[in-house]
């Protein structure tokens, strides 16, 4: 009779919170406030985007129209009312001899302005130009392009690079940001896309411009669609991301609208001190929020509060807790380990069970850089072949459970064999042995699972979330205002033994704060285990003999060195110089003081060693 046993092991684990300070300065709202407009005098009208050099004394604009380049000189940093147009002398045809593409969308330089990018949906290429002089259009010359149709598609607009050149992000005018991997400021090879960030969730018409700030932890957006209805949206989005140019860990602040002023919003960017916001477009900006379909215009717009479109900012006391977005890593509240095991009553010793006794663990470790855990005593969970095994995990964290990035569980810790794929082995235990079996779960993209020697049969990882900003006798709240668990299942069914091993888990959230530990538990799967037999490459062994002519041979026996040398031919080994006193291990095997099989195994060892 087969009976289902569910043994379950629950680790608690202590949570620990750092209390915040309520002490603050003066906080002030976040006000965006309109400056000035400034026609571009000379422009060809129909302005995409622009960019400043690194001291902002000359403004660069990319014409969809005209393909032109075109620069102006600014006398004060910044300043547009120092603004001029350097004449057309000083602007650069991006689509002539053959290379560029037809309608400029985007344009970005490196840290030095002596490499240009430019974005086109005509022919949905990036072409890339060496510039003699650093951010002076006018000594550019075409160095390559690239076809980014398979990759982005038609229509391609914004384009953006992270500070460090690895990472550029485009858009196709859609409602999501693609991001790809590349040498630093090199578009080839451009690859493939490495994620799509979905921002569909705020907003209602197309992409358009984009822009980084404050160091790469704020990422802004234009959203506009003047081709359908030029006075229905014209906005500024606000992006805050927890981690550096890394769009995937964005969380919405709030947006901006420019339709009273620009009805095509098209370009932006900021001041470095994020106290001054541009915009670029082709309305005259005339107050009836009507759109002629010419011009060009720059507006700068004055922030309150640096980098910041809505919220407030303040100077608020430092606490460890607030140095950044999110500080923490998330949390181990509870494991259940649960074995389904099909089991005849026989086996069963109700003496000596499978598990021993349950019991609760409390330890308590450091936030950023989380310990292993250990204790002089261990839960010891033995399974067999066949048992399928649930490892139950259940995490908080400081910030929205939606953040979780990836969570694995790790086990079979063995020392590294020679044929493991190093691309798999990096994940140790406390002894160096490295996990052989584990099961990776990534938010963003695909799952990795791995198993060295086909022990187990992984599942698909299952997660569910239950967050909500009420309180319901949980403890409340995070710094996002919500409470809740973020619980994730992993499965495996062995499908062999395995030694006692320890069971590693991990959760990291989308800021890189992470935890990885030692469970309170060790998980062995019973049977018998499959024996190692090392072997020499190369190993020399005796050929065929015939025994009796040995015997005969050995009768007539002296001892001497060609007696040896006549061994050596009878065994199959003529190659091989023996020493004399070789001879005497046949006669004593004649003379039955060894057995043949005694003086095989002594000069098989002294040939090999």
């Amino acid at each position: 009779m087969q009976i289902k046993i569910i043994l379950s092991v629950l680790a608690l684990f202590s949570l620990v919170f750092l209390v915040p300070s309520d002490a603050f300065a003066e906080i002030t709202d976040a006000t965006v406030t309109f400056v000035e407009s400034h026609e571009l005098t000379g422009s060809g009208g129909t302005p995409r985007y622009f960019d400043f050099n690194e001291d902002g004394t000359r403004l660069i604009i990319v014409e969809g129209a005209t393909d032109f380049i075109e620069q102006y000189t600014l006398s004060t940093g910044y300043d547009l009312t120092t603004l001029s147009y350097a004449g057309n002398g000083q602007r650069f045809n991006s689509n002539s001899g053959g290379t560029g593409d037809g309608q400029p969308r985007g344009i970005e330089f490196n840290g030095d302005g002596t490499k240009m990018f430019v974005v086109g949906n005509a022919a949905d290429e990036i072409n890339q130009y060496s510039l003699s002089t650093g951010f002076n259009v006018k000594t550019a010359s075409f160095a390559q392009k690239i076809d980014i149709t398979n990759t982005v598609g038609t229509g391609p607009h914004g384009m953006e690079f992270s500070g460090d050149g690895t990472k550029i992000f485009l858009n196709n005018r859609g409602q999501s940001v693609l991001e790809f991997h590349i040498d630093a400021f090199d578009i080839k090879p451009l690859g493939s896309v490495v994620r799509t960030i979905d921002i569909s969730d705020h907003l209602t018409k197309s992409l358009r411009g984009m822009e980084f700030g404050d160091d790469g932890n704020k990422f802004y957006v234009i959203e506009a669609d003047c081709a359908s209805a030029c006075f229905d949206v014209a906005k500024v989005h606000e992006f805050t991301l927890g981690i550096a140019y890394d769009v995937d860990s964005f969380s919405y602040e709030g947006e901006f609208d420019v339709l009273e002023w620009e009805q095509d919003a098209q370009g932006l960017g900021f001041s470095p001190d994020g106290t001054s916001m541009y915009v670029l477009g082709t309305n005259r900006g005339d107050g009836n929020h009507r759109w002629n379909g010419t011009g060009e215009f720059i507006r700068e717009f004055e922030l309150s509060c640096p980098w910041q479109l809505t919220g407030t900012c303040g100077e608020e006391e430092v606490k460890k807790s607030d140095e950044c977005y999110d500080c923490e890593a998330p949390k181990l509240a509870k494991v259940e380990v649960n074995i389904t095991s099909n089991t005849s009553d026989e086996i069963i010793n109700e003496n000596s069970p499978q598990i021993s006794e349950t019991r609760d663990y409390v330890w308590t470790f450091d936030q950023k850089t989380p310990y292993p855990m250990f204790d002089d005593y261990k839960t010891p969970i033995i399974a067999d072949p066949g048992d399928q095994v649930e490892i139950v995990l259940e995490l908080t964290d400081n910030r929205t459970l939606e953040r979780i990035a990836d969570s694995g569980t790790y086990t079979n810790f063995l020392h590294k064999p020679n044929d493991m794929n190093n691309f798999y082995a990096n994940n140790f235990d406390e002894y160096g042995k490295v996990s052989t079996t584990f099961y990776e779960w990534h938010n963003t993209g695909d799952d990795l699972f791995y198993d060295y020697d086909q022990t187990v049969e992984w599942s698909k990882a299952d997660v569910v979330i239950e967050e909500s900003g009420e309180l319901d006798n949980r403890v409340c709240c995070n710094q996002d205002d919500l409470t809740g668990t973020f619980t994730i299942s992993f499965n495996m069914k062995f499908l062999q033994p395995m030694q006692t091993t320890d069971v590693w888990v991990q959760g990291t959230d989308r800021s890189g704060n992470f935890f990885k530990v030692s469970l309170p538990l060790t998980l062995k799967v019973a049977g018998n285990e499959p024996l190692v037999f090392e072997s020499k490459v190369n190993q020399k062994v005796l050929g065929f003999y015939d025994e009796s002519m040995l015997n005969d041979v050995v009768s007539d026996w002296t001892g001497s060195t060609q007696d040896v040398s006549e061994l050596a031919i009878l065994l199959g080994i003529a190659d091989e110089q023996l020493p004399p006193w070789v001879a005497n291990l046949a006669l004593w095997v004649s003379e039955d003081k060894l057995t043949i099989g005694d003086m095989i195994v002594s000069i098989e060892h002294l040939i090999n060693n």
